[in-house]
């Protein structure tokens, strides 16, 4: 049986901080070479994979496509995201959001990303989705161009809330930064199918906001119905070290929980994915940050060194201030990745790569150092 969903391409960018964004930008940067980008119908993002989306919603229409390729993509792309990477984003706005009324980390997106666009000031196309979690019905809470909702409480047609709003309630990670609250005219919701909180007027004027990892950090939620996939996974892993400390003491009987339900509901939109695509009900590719690349059934075009994999999968996940050799081996870590993937299970006859994007820093060389 068809749908009218089958023929439409969907990208999902995870959560994962900084460390997401910036492979998340190594991999599109792949696609762009592989003339992807003008092709994909939705980009469906998170958190982290949410910043490096909001930028390329800001600035589509500034990409010089020749040919299916974004010609200046270093340029209008790499370079505001290498730049916005190396400042200390999370200190200053998780203690400047303690005042009421004051949001820092929105202010932070809209300062030195994306200025104040709002949801209209974006292209048609592609659909730029941007997943959060709404803290009151437990739900995902979707902003596009067309409209806003949670499937609950109704829909608000062309919103006009800031881009840089959006972002930061895709990547308000709790407990570190504060929910994003959005206020409304009831009046602006329409009853939507299964909207069984639409009387509550209480909830439609008051919207609390979190991240939006706590409900679907792959962000594949919104392309589900979708006949291509195209997933980029950053997610951090469940940390397994042993012993005892106060502290871990502490986050076995509170975090420690949380982490778990996470990790399992990752765990089984990850798994559901991937067989839809190993049995060919779904087309595309998943690659993941701790995915090994001897998995590929390619070889890698480039040397990797032991260790790199689990090195990099370690990488803090903060929006904290990355050195230039984190930044370039991130990027690096997505473009290979995304590669391998593509070209191993969607675009099979393309032609492999003879460089990353930074050459200079190689798989060979020494580890970074972790802060």
């Amino acid at each position: 049986m068809t749908s009218p969903y089958d023929d439409l391409k969907g990208l999902a960018l995870s959560g994962g901080g900084f460390r997401a964004t910036l492979f998340h930008l190594g991999a599109v940067w792949r696609l762009n070479e592989l003339s992807l980008l003008p092709t994909i119908d939705r980009i469906s993002a998170v958190s982290g994979g949410s910043i490096l989306t909001g930028l390329l919603a800001a600035r589509w229409s500034r990409l010089s496509f020749e040919g299916g390729v974004a010609v200046n993509f270093r340029k209008e792309i790499v370079a505001p995201i290498w730049k916005f990477c190396g400042l200390s984003v999370d200190v200053w706005a998780a203690t400047g959001s303690v005042i009421p009324g004051v949001n820092m980390l929105s202010r932070y997106y809209r300062n030195h990303l994306v200025g104040k666009q709002t949801l209209q000031d974006i292209p048609d196309h592609p659909e730029f989705v941007f997943n959060a979690a709404h803290l009151e019905s437990g739900r995902n809470w979707i902003f596009s161009k067309s409209l806003m909702r949670t499937y609950k409480l109704g829909v608000i047609d062309f919103p006009r809330t800031r881009l840089s709003q959006v972002i930061a309630a895709s990547s308000a990670f709790p407990p570190v930064f504060s929910p994003v609250v959005l206020r409304f005219d009831p009046n602006d919701f329409r009853k939507s199918e299964l909207a069984e909180l639409f009387d509550r007027t209480d909830l439609k004027k008051k919207v609390s906001l979190t991240d939006g990892g706590v409900y679907d950090n792959l962000g594949v939620h919104s392309i589900r119905d979708f006949g291509t996939l195209l997933i980029s996974d950053a997610s951090s892993p469940l940390n397994s070290k042993g012993g005892w400390s106060v502290l871990r003491g502490l986050s076995h009987r509170s975090k420690r929980p949380i982490d778990i339900a996470i990790e399992q509901t990752r765990a089984l939109r990850r798994h559901a994915t991937v067989n839809q695509l190993m049995q060919g009900e779904k087309h595309g590719a998943l690659w993941g940050i701790g995915t090994l690349l001897e998995r590929y059934p390619l070889r890698s075009p480039f040397d990797v060194g032991s260790g790199w994999r689990s090195h990099i999968e370690s990488i803090r996940t903060r929006l904290n201030s990355f050195s230039d050799e984190e930044k370039a081996i991130l990027i690096n870590w997505g473009y290979v990745q995304c590669d391998l993937a593509v070209r191993s299970y969607y675009l099979t006859q393309a032609t492999p790569p003879n460089l990353m994007p930074f050459p200079e820093f190689s798989f060979v060389n020494p580890k970074v150092k972790k802060k």
